[in-house]
């Protein structure tokens, strides 16, 4: 009896048991967030920002200024830099949420913003991404250069 409760701590402290019990995939952030959105019943924003390559300031310094209640990926595509996000909220003021991740990335920056909505525009991500997307693609204003500040 000793060797067998020996072995099945060996086996634990390996972490073979704990790879057996967790088997479900890893979601990432995003899927985990509209997931909640579906479970509790709420609508949220679909944000996908195209950043055009050359930008003078990283990503890094656009996640900096988003709500910790949001969740936000970046992905590198073959036209530059798409940055995708998921906010909460009815009444989103979609050109201050705009104004200000174009602001951090700095007055040279040219960028474009496309919207969706679960789960008016999709349910999956994958079209609502899609559809945010074409928002980009059919703008008559595909591209924002964001302004210098102003000095005083």
């Amino acid at each position: 009896m000793p060797w067998l409760l020996a072995g099945a701590l060996g086996w634990i402290a390996t972490g073979t048991a704990v790879r057996r019990f967790t088997a479900a995939p890893q979601l990432d952030a995003i899927q985990r967030h509209i997931m909640w959105c579906r479970r509790r019943g709420e609508r949220a924003n679909v944000l996908v920002v195209a950043i055009e390559p050359g930008t003078p300031r990283s990503v890094a310094a656009l996640l900096g200024v988003t709500r910790a209640t949001d969740t936000f990926a970046v992905h590198r595509t073959m036209r530059g830099v798409e940055v995708h996000g998921l906010l909460d909220g009815e009444a989103l003021d979609r050109v201050a949420v705009e104004r200000r991740l174009a602001g951090r990335l700095g007055p040279n920056a040219t960028c474009a913003f496309g919207w969706a909505v679960f789960p008016d525009d999709g349910f999956t991500l994958d079209v609502l991404f899609e559809v945010a997307r074409s928002a980009l693609q059919t703008s008559s204003a595909p591209t924002r250069r964001v302004p210098a500040p102003l000095r005083r």
